[in-house]
């Protein structure tokens, strides 16, 4: 049996396979660790924590974070039956230990219906976190408060309404200094042109490039792959 110790070790090599691009790596690390998962009582001894309750919540807590980075890998992938699988069990475990924390969770879950093309259920997810990021006063930090604003935009844009998408993309880079994603920039360049307004989509066109010339081709194909357009 693993122990605690070799069990967080395999995770974050996970996490760093899917921060590295190697998403098939990250997929077969996090499968070899779901029969752990699934038994965490034998990996986690009950004597390292204060109390039964203190255990339980503690239980529901790593099983929903473990679910839900295994999300982001298997979406990222394009498995989304498999992600929407592992997202149930994420939020089954949220839900059970009443953790108002752990909203990337919601925001995974949206980003399965972003790519997959149902915008109207990942618009619902990420309001969903967005709520409770208010609610509750968790505090989002910049960075992850302008990648949920981009997302839900990127929603709106393909539903084709275009000035909630405008609204939310420029929230987005305004929240963050020198934000590094060239997706608001993108879209936000094709609203202009939309709107007949050539200067603007000509500045946000500029931007969008500088960001993308510092990506590689394979790394800027992976973020595009799933689009329902072409983005160049």
């Amino acid at each position: 049996m693993m122990t605690k110790k070799e069990f967080l070790k395999q995770w974050d090599k996970a996490k760093s396979f899917a921060n590295s691009g190697q998403l098939k790596l990250s997929i077969e690390t996090y499968e070899a660790l779901v029969p752990l998962i699934n038994d965490i009582k034998a990996v986690f001894p009950r004597e390292d924590y204060a109390s039964d309750e203190h255990y339980i919540e503690q239980m529901h807590f790593e099983q929903a974070m473990f679910w839900g980075d295994f999300t982001a890998s298997l979406c990222d992938e394009g498995e989304f039956d498999s992600a929407i699988e592992a997202s149930k069990k994420a939020l089954y475990h949220k839900e059970a230990a009443n953790l108002s924390t752990l909203l990337y969770i919601f925001f995974n879950t949206g980003n399965i219906y972003l790519l997959s093309q149902d915008y109207e259920e990942a618009i619902k997810w990420y309001d969903k976190a967005l709520y409770e990021n208010e609610c509750n006063e968790i505090w989002l930090n910049e960075k992850e408060r302008a990648d949920y604003y981009s997302n839900k935009a990127e929603a709106l844009y393909f539903l084709g309404r275009y000035e909630e998408a405008e609204e939310l993309f420029l929230k987005a880079i305004q929240t963050v200094q020198n934000y590094k994603n060239f997706e608001p920039f993108y879209f936000l360049k094709n609203i202009y042109e939309l709107k007949n307004d050539t200067k603007q989509s000509e500045k946000f066109y500029k931007m969008f490039t500088t960001r993308k010339r510092k990506l590689s081709d394979e790394d800027f194909l992976q973020r595009t792959r799933f689009y329902p357009i072409k983005i160049d």
